[in-house]
C-alpha cells in the first residue's frame, strides 16, 4: 500500500526493532515497494520507519529496481571520503544537506535466515548509509 511519508521527526528519531527470523515483513516490505514506486523520480532509498514502521529494513533503488534489505548493518567502511548534499523524502521542500559518507562499505543483512554481506561504492553507498541513518534514528 503507498503510504504517505513519515516526517515527524519524534517518530523518526527512534531506532528500528530488529526483524526476528521467522517474523512475517512482507506488508512493511510491500508499503515500502509500493511507496518508493509511487516517488520513483525522487527516491534512491527508503527506509521502514519513513512509511510508518519500526523495523530494520530499508530499501535501496539500482537501475530502477528497488531491492529490499533486512537487518543491515556496516561491517566495513572505506575507499576514502565524500562530502555531497543530500536531500530527503522526510524533509520536503528543504535544501540539500551537505554529509560526509565513506565511499565504499559493506554491510550484512538477513536474506532467507542467513545473514551474507553485500558491497556497496560510490552513489549506492551514500544512499545506503543514508538509509541506516534512519533506521538508527538519524535524520538528516
Amino acid at each position: 500500500m503507498i503510504k504517505e511519508i513519515v516526517t515527524d521527526i519524534n517518530f523518526l528519531s527512534k531506532k528500528c526493532e530488529p526483524c526476528k527470523n521467522g517474523e512475517d515483513i512482507q506488508e512493511v516490505i510491500d508499503d515500502l515497494m509500493d511507496t518508493a514506486k509511487d516517488y520513483m523520480d525522487n527516491c534512491a532509498g527508503l527506509a521502514a520507519n519513513q512509511v510508518g514502521h519500526l523495523k530494520r529494513i530499508i530499501l535501496i533503488r539500482f537501475n530502477d529496481v528497488f531491492t529490499p534489505y533486512i537487518n543491515p548493518e556496516i561491517v566495513f567502511t572505506g575507499g576514502g571520503t565524500s562530502y555531497y548534499g543530500e536531500t530527503c523524502l522526510s524533509r520536503p521542500g528543504e535544501n540539500p544537506i551537505f554529509k560526509t559518507r565513506y565511499k565504499k562499505i559493506k554491510i550484512e543483512h538477513d536474506v532467507e535466515g542467513r545473514r551474507v554481506k553485500s558491497t556497496f561504492r560510490q552513489f549506492p553507498a551514500r544512499v545506503v548509509q543514508h538509509e541506516i541513518d534512519h533506521l538508527n534514528g538519524i535524520l538528516i
